[in-house]
């Protein structure tokens, strides 16, 4: 049942990238939980809307650009941001697409000192070969996070022993995710002239 549920929720993310969000061409490329029942949806033109669950719509006087004043820190990266995922220690993990990564401190509300690092084997055992081409992740609740690649694989992470489990990457297919193989598809093809997608924590 919970893989059914976060199946459909990356099958809405995909649809949502796949189709622009607004008429100037803005789409999805990563999403966050954000506490007070809120979600923090980050766009490809470098902009964010705070999404409130319960109410299930926007919040107003979003669209809001991500600058040092509404994500201290995040200045500048905005449209890099390529995917995103809670951690279980209140941070948010922003992968952009130069191959580095921003740590989000949520209660603090800003970047941790030190960041962005690259993503590599020092800092994402299992990770450095697929840096440059990671396209997306979602975190599955269950101490893992799948971090998608955009040719058609991915693999998966466990954050308590911190490194790519063994046996990965392996393809999206009907027999590792039935059902959503025509859509990474749709996806891959797209990458190279559209962007990237992610999706991150909302279940």
């Amino acid at each position: 049942m919970t893989r059914t549920i976060y199946a459909g929720l990356l099958l809405l993310m995909i649809s949502l990238v796949t189709t622009p969000c607004r008429a100037d061409g803005a789409f999805i490329t990563a999403a966050i939980n954000w506490p007070g029942g809120k979600a923090q949806f980050f766009l490809s033109d470098g902009t964010y809307v705070r999404y409130d669950i319960a109410a299930d719509r926007a919040d107003p006087g979003y669209p809001k650009p991500v600058d040092d004043g509404t994500w201290p820190g995040m200045g500048g990266y905005g449209t890099k941001i390529i995917a995103a995922f809670n951690t279980r220690d209140n941070k948010a993990i922003f992968i952009l697409s130069t191959g580095d990564y921003l740590r989000y401190d949520i209660a603090s509300d800003r970047v941790d000192p030190g960041y962005p690092r690259p993503v590599n084997d020092e800092t994402w055992p299992g990770l450095e070969p697929f840096a440059s081409s990671i396209s997306g992740a979602i975190n599955w609740a269950n101490g893992k996070v799948y971090i998608f690649f955009s040719d058609g694989r991915y693999v998966r992470y466990d954050i308590a022993a911190d490194h790519v489990d063994a046996g990965y990457p392996k393809p999206i297919n009907e027999q590792t995710w039935p059902g959503l193989n025509t859509y990474f598809q749709k996806k891959s093809s797209g990458l190279s002239t559209r962007g990237k997608f992610g999706r991150s924590g909302l279940g």
